[in-house]
């Protein structure tokens, strides 16, 4: 299920201030690690609960050979582009999108083509604080457990994400 990122979230949804905050860290000199845990620690919440924090525009392409609705990769869906089958364009009458804002409807069978965007804002505080909290959280076990053998633990981090996890039928 290839998912190709259009255009990226413009920020993430903790900050390095806030995660320095959180790590208790005052200076700058691990700005640069800190910064890049924050991305990883967004990317497994995000991967783990099928669920985009801040908007940003994807196309997912696979082969839906089954027909019935076409459930995209990351919700919550806030607005559909495109919608093409074995290439070609549908028009917008011929798909809609379901209520629960990660369904597609009436894209049919064969190899179909989203494009979307997803996530709950543009901003930070649009995510909700159970998954920012999660991402500080990861940020600091893995900024701790750094230089240890053994990953850390994660189960508050799941505690935490659990609620948002999608379910599949």
């Amino acid at each position: 299920m290839p998912v190709e990122i259009v255009t990226p979230p413009a920020t993430e949804p903790v900050s390095l201030a806030e995660a320095k905050l959180f790590l208790r860290v005052d200076h700058d000199a691990e700005d640069g690690l800190i910064a890049g845990l924050v991305t990883a620690a967004r990317e497994l919440v995000e991967q783990s609960t099928g669920r985009a924090l801040v908007t940003r525009r994807l196309v997912e392409t696979r082969n839906h050979a089954k027909g019935g609705p076409f459930r995209c990769a990351f919700a919550p869906v806030t607005a559909v582009h495109a919608v093409a089958r074995d290439g070609v364009a549908l028009g917008d009458t011929a798909w809609r999108l379901a209520v629960d804002a990660e369904h597609v409807i009436g894209a049919g069978a064969g190899e179909i083509a989203v494009e979307y965007d997803a996530g709950y804002g543009a901003d930070a505080e649009d995510a909700p604080e159970p998954l920012r909290q999660a991402i500080r959280v990861i940020v600091a076990m893995l900024y701790e457990s750094r230089e240890k053998a053994s990953p850390p633990p994660f189960d508050p981090v799941f505690a935490l994400i659990a609620p948002y996890l999608r379910v599949r039928l």
